[in-house]
Parts: structure tokens; sequence; C-alpha cells
């Protein structure tokens, strides 16, 4: 587990968290739940997810990690990269190196790489 102990209290941040992210109630997240991955979940179930109390079994972590769009990591507090965060970042910033010339791009990357190395020292 990379030395890391899952704390069950994050865990339920981190699923209250991601549920409030996308403006639900927990009977909301339930009904769309059903909607997107045919699995209805029981109320205290959420609840118990949601306070860390209960933490859901493999296949039900992978339906989350893939309605929340995250990783299991992410879900478990292993990570804090968002998947959809991450993906938007990345859309942002190829979006700005399409609009230059391939020359260009392999300048901005180079300049890019100069200040990762200068911040390191």
């Amino acid at each position: 587990m990379n030395g890391k102990e899952l704390d069950r209290g994050e865990i339920g941040r981190i699923f209250r968290g991601l549920r409030e992210s996308k403006g639900l109630k927990p009977v909301e997240l339930i009904e769309d739940f059903k909607v997107k991955t045919g699995i209805e979940l029981q109320k205290s179930a959420v609840s118990m997810y949601e306070r860390g109390t209960r933490i859901p079994e493999l296949p039900l972590l992978l339906k989350f990690a893939d309605y929340y769009n995250v990783t299991t990591d992410y879900l478990l507090g292993r990570s804090q990269i968002r998947l959809d965060v991450a993906i938007k970042t990345i859309d942002y910033y190829a979006g700005i190196l399409d609009r230059l010339s391939e020359d260009d791009q392999k300048k901005a990357i180079e300049y890019a790489e100069l200040l990762i190395l200068k911040k390191a020292k």
C-alpha cells in the first residue's frame, strides 16, 4: 500500500465531497447511480460510505470510480489526483500547444523543462 494506511474518515470525506461536487443529495445519487450503472444502492450504505464506517467491496468500488471519473486510489485517499481535473488540465494545455507551430511547441516544452530543473535546484 505504498506505506499509506487507509483512513476511513478521509475516505468518507472523499465520497461525500464527490457526491456534493456533482450537486447531488444522497437520494439523488442513488437514483443517478442506478440509471448510470444499473446498481441500486441503499441509503444506509451511502451514509456508511460517507461516514467512512464502511468501504465498498472491490466491484462496487470500481463502479464508483467510473461513476465519479476518478481512480480507486483517489477514492481510497491514496492519491490526490482526480482524473476529471487532470484530463481538463491536459486538454487545456494541449489546446495551447496545438495553436503553436511544431518548432514553437518544442521550444515551449524545452522552456517548461528548464523551469522545472531550475526549481529543483
